[in-house]
C-alpha cells in the first residue's frame, strides 16, 4: 500500500512571503479542488511564528532564525526530514524577500513542489514552469504590499539629472515597488550637498574625482554589504557610462530600472535587454548611445572568463614545453 493510502496527505509550506500571504496560500491548498485532506506544516521565521500559532490552520510549525549559520541549517534540515512531507508549497511572487527560505525551498528534495504566482494561481514546479516563478505582478501583490517585512537595504546610483532621481527616490519607497525601503544614495560629491535634507533617504556616499582611495573604500563596502536592491535609471543619454556600469557588476539580490518617464521594473534574465528599451526612443538599442552602453556591459562581463581562459591556455602551453625539453634531453645521445 503506498504511503498516502496510510495516512494523509502532508504538505510543508515554506514562509516566503507576508503572513497574510501565506495564510491565502494555506486556504487554497485546502479548497475542494486542491488537498482538502492535507495536513499543513509551515517553515516561517521565529518574529511570526506566534502569528501562525494563533490562527490554527497549521499541523505543525519550524521555525528558523535569520542570522543562522551552517549548524543552524542542518539542524533545520533535519527537522524538516522528521515530517517526512509528500508536497513542499512556496509562493514566488517575484519580490526580492525571504532568500533564504526560497533557496531552501529549492534545494531540498522534495517529491513534488507545488508553488503559486503572484496571483495566487498555483503550479506543479516543473522545467517548463521553471521561469513563472520570477514573474513579478504589482497589483496582484498590492493588497499584501501594506505588512512590511524586514528593511530592504536599497542602493540608488545616480545616472541622471537631479529632478529624475528625486522622481526616482519618491517612488521606489512605494508598496508595489520596494516596500519597506531603505534608500541609499550613490551620487557625486557636489550632488551630495543638494539632496540632504531629503527624508527618504537613509544614507548618502559620495564620491569625488580626486580621491580613488576613498572612492574604493565605499565600493568594497557596496561589494561587502550586497544590497537587497540596486537601482539605476536608464534614459538612453551617453552620461554617467561608469555609474550604469556600477548597476550591472554590483552584486545584489534584485536590480530596479528606470527609464527617462519613471516607468520601474525589476531586471531578470529574461528581460534584461528589453528594458533597456521602454517607453520611449530614449531608451532603445538602436541609437548609438544604446549600442555603446551594451558593447561596454558585454566587454566588463566577458573580460573575466576570456582573461582566465587565456590565462589557463598559456599555462598550459607553457607545461608542455617544459615537458617536451625534458624529454628531449632524456633521450638525447651523450655529447662526445
Amino acid at each position: 500500500m503506498s504511503k498516502q493510502g496510510l495516512r494523509k496527505t502532508r504538505i510543508l509550506l515554506f514562509q516566503t512571503e507576508v503572513v497574510s500571504c501565506l495564510l491565502d496560500a494555506a486556504e487554497k491548498l485546502r479548497m475542494q479542488d486542491g488537498f482538502p485532506n492535507a495536513e499543513i506544516f509551515l517553515v516561517c521565521t521565529e518574529v511570526d511564528r506566534e502569528t501562525f500559532e494563533a490562527t490554527g490552520e497549521f499541523e505543525g510549525i519550524i521555525t528558523y532564525s535569520k542570522n543562522g549559520g551552517l549548524r543552524h541549517l542542518r539542524e533545520l534540515k533535519q527537522a524538516i526530514n522528521q515530517f517526512d512531507p509528500d508536497i513542499s508549497s512556496a509562493v514566488f511572487s517575484g519580490r526580492p524577500i525571504f532568500r533564504k527560505p526560497k533557496l531552501l525551498f529549492l534545494a531540498l528534495s522534495s517529491p513534488r513542489r507545488f508553488v503559486f504566482d503572484a496571483r495566487m494561481d498555483g503550479y506543479w514546479l516543473r522545467l517548463r514552469s521553471f521561469q513563472r516563478m520570477f514573474v513579478r505582478d504589482r497589483q496582484a501583490m498590492a493588497k499584501y504590499s501594506e505588512e512590511t517585512g524586514a528593511p530592504l537595504r536599497t542602493l540608488l546610483i545616480e545616472t541622471e539629472a537631479r529632478e529624475v532621481v528625486e522622481k526616482a527616490i519618491r517612488i521606489i519607497p512605494r508598496p508595489d515597488v520596494v516596500p519597506n525601503a531603505q534608500i541609499s544614495l550613490f551620487c557625486g560629491l557636489q550632488r551630495a550637498r543638494e539632496f540632504e535634507g531629503n527624508p527618504d533617504l537613509q544614507e548618502i556616499h559620495s564620491y569625488t574625482k580626486e580621491n580613488l582611495r576613498s572612492n574604493l573604500r565605499i565600493l568594497w563596502s557596496f561589494i561587502r554589504s550586497k544590497p537587497d536592491v540596486v537601482v539605476a535609471i536608464f534614459s538612453g543619454r551617453r552620461i554617467f557610462l561608469k555609474q550604469k556600469m556600477l548597476f550591472w557588476l554590483l552584486p545584489a539580490r534584485a536590480r530596479l530600472a528606470f527609464n527617462e518617464h519613471n516607468d520601474c521594473a525589476y531586471v531578470t534574465r529574461w528581460n534584461a535587454l528589453r528594458l533597456l528599451r521602454i517607453q520611449g526612443p530614449g531608451m532603445s538599442l538602436d541609437t548609438p548611445a544604446g549600442q555603446r552602453l551594451i558593447q561596454l556591459i558585454l566587454k566588463g562581463i566577458l573580460f573575466v572568463p576570456r582573461f582566465t581562459y587565456l590565462l589557463v591556455w598559456v599555462t598550459l602551453m607553457k607545461l608542455l614545453r617544459a615537458y617536451r625539453l625534458e624529454k628531449i634531453a632524456k633521450y638525447a645521445p651523450p655529447q662526445k
